[in-house]
């Protein structure tokens, strides 16, 4: 952001109170001292080229579109890839998160209320993306799956709210906001202003100014930064979380900042289940085998596309020998769609994947111009052979 003065949008607010017992069962982030080593100063949010919005200005999506924003920037401040969440993603995580009748296409009612538009206790929000991700698009354009290994409480002390954000690229708030916000570009505490209403916001930018006035921490909210007051942040910030993704785990910064050794033996202590292993790429799923047409030739450069479970999630050609092969894919039954110029095009129906494995699917196609039929593929994951049919 250049710092320019701008007019702020006013946009939606979606957080709704978190249920006080689910709060009391989180874990706090263990961190590896009260106050892990950290710069005095950190900029995550001048290197992302464009913020997610999610239709936060029309809809309550307060909550995902703070999620989607912070796998932005995470991905970007740690691998320096550039990864954008469309608002379909955006607005299916928010029916897992509470609002399962959500439509953004729905008719508002008298009072401009969108059936099924209730925002998101925070709480709910984090346990659907710990259970089903989000997806995101890759910067080569193809899409990916990311699922947190957890989540975990941090301090809102301005201190560790610092030293997170050095290390894990930000911070997802919820806070409570004054009608005065709506007309500042630096959120500060008005005293005696009316309640506004609950909004979930990421943040991954401070300057260690606690001055009155003086801009702090920095966050994201309706694809702008604004900035935040120490006094706002401590009469305001009710909620602040870290979603520990797997490619956080192995990372230094991550290491030297959090004792991974007691997160997990605090999630598995309120969990009752097992830290789940961060995975390796070798670990997901692949789809591999040969095309070929009726007599058995190879057919090169056909497009096999795998799609799970509506949308596309990997992409290949054959090569000279006809052999494609699609890998990390999460484990799952996808649908093959083979297409080649001159060819027939098939799809291939409930193709399994495992973790580990490889599935093989041989594809037949008929040229252009034959009669139709029915034909099978044989498939094979971990030894075990079933059939699958290919519609022509």
């Amino acid at each position: 952001m250049s710092g320019e003065p701008f007019t702020p949008i006013v946009g939606k607010l979606g957080r709704r109170p978190s249920d006080p017992v689910r709060l009391a069962r989180m874990i706090y982030l263990p961190l590896t001292r009260i106050v892990p080593d950290h710069p005095l100063t950190v900029d995550h949010l001048s290197a992302i080229p464009r913020w997610m919005l999610g239709a936060n200005n029309r809809f309550g999506t307060c909550g995902p579109t703070s999620i989607a924003n912070f796998l932005v920037m995470a991905y970007k401040v740690l691998t320096g890839e550039d990864v954008t969440v469309s608002d379909t993603d955006v607005f299916d995580l928010y029916r897992r998160a509470g609002n399962p009748t959500f439509d953004p296409n729905a008719r508002p009612d008298a009072d401009g209320h969108v059936p099924g538009d209730d925002g998101v206790d925070m709480t709910v929000l984090l346990d659907a993306f710990l259970k089903g991700g989000m997806w995101i698009t890759r910067a080569d354009g193809s899409p990916a799956l990311v699922k947190p290994l957890c989540y975990a409480r941090v301090g809102v002390d301005e201190e560790t709210q610092h030293a997170v954000t050095s290390f894990a690229g930000g911070v997802i708030w919820g806070a409570d906001m004054q009608v005065a916000q709506q007309s500042q570009t630096v959120w500060d505490y008005v005293s005696g202003s009316g309640l506004w209403g609950g909004h979930a916001i990421m943040g991954g930018r401070y300057t260690s100014r606690f001055g009155p006035g003086e801009t702090d921490e920095s966050i994201i909210s309706w694809e702008q930064v604004f900035g935040t007051t120490v006094a706002w942040v401590s009469h305001q910030l009710g909620e602040s979380y870290i979603v520990v993704l797997p490619i956080m785990w192995e990372h230094p910064d991550f290491q030297a900042g959090v004792d991974r050794a007691e997160l997990a033996r605090r999630y598995e202590m309120v969990t009752g289940r097992d830290f789940p292993e961060p995975p390796d790429p070798a670990s997901l799923g692949a789809i591999s085998g040969r095309v070929v047409d009726m007599d058995g030739l190879p057919v090169a450069g056909a497009s096999v596309r795998a799609t799970w479970p509506w949308r596309q999630a990997a992409q290949g050609l054959t090569d000279a020998t006809g052999t494609y092969r699609l890998e990390g894919l999460v484990e799952g039954n996808y649908d093959l769609a083979i297409t080649a110029a001159r060819y027939k095009a098939k799809v291939v129906l409930g193709v399994s994947v495992v973790v580990w494995g490889n599935t093989t699917a041989d594809v037949v196609l008929e040229r252009e111009g034959g009669g139709g039929c029915m034909s099978t593929v044989t498939a094979v994951a971990l030894g075990v052979i079933f059939v699958v049919l290919v519609l022509l």
